[in-house]
């Protein structure tokens, strides 16, 4: 089949776009992510369209290209939020806002960076052991040094 083939189960297409981004093929395993991002929504299947569009975040951000717009990263990184929000997944959201801190941090913007991720990181109440909590925990208090 072609590569633009709808994956029943999108979280299919997550594990093939890293594949593809780990063989050198970053530039096909974005217009695969987009492809699927699209396929997601049209099926209603919005539960995994933020982590399809974090992912193609993560790969731009690894590879350092932002597929010729310098602010492509940043906006997939947004999408990823509004997305989560959408659908109420704050854990999908928390784990996007990292990835966009991160970004801000590396851009030396860790004022917005730190703004962004300290009231998603205070929203959490319980589970404050869990791997990804510690993760933005950590986080924050980097960008607070």
């Amino acid at each position: 089949m072609a590569v633009g083939l709808t994956y029943g189960i999108p979280m299919l297409a997550y594990g093939k776009a890293e594949v593809m981004h780990r063989g050198g093929r970053t530039e096909e395993a974005c217009k695969f992510l987009d492809e699927q991002i699209v396929a997601a929504e049209r099926c209603g299947q919005l539960f995994y369209v933020p982590d399809l569009y974090r992912l193609k975040g993560e790969i731009l951000r690894e590879s350092g290209t932002g597929m010729n717009d310098p602010h492509e990263t940043e906006r997939c990184f947004l999408q990823a939020i509004e997305g989560a929000q959408k659908t109420g997944a704050k854990l999908c959201e928390l784990e996007a806002a990292i990835s966009l801190a991160e970004l801000y941090q590396a851009e030396n913007r860790k004022a917005q960076a730190a703004n962004l991720l300290a009231d998603l990181y205070g929203w959490f109440t319980e589970g404050l052991d869990t791997p990804l909590l510690k993760r933005a925990e950590a986080l924050l208090k980097e960008l607070s040094q």
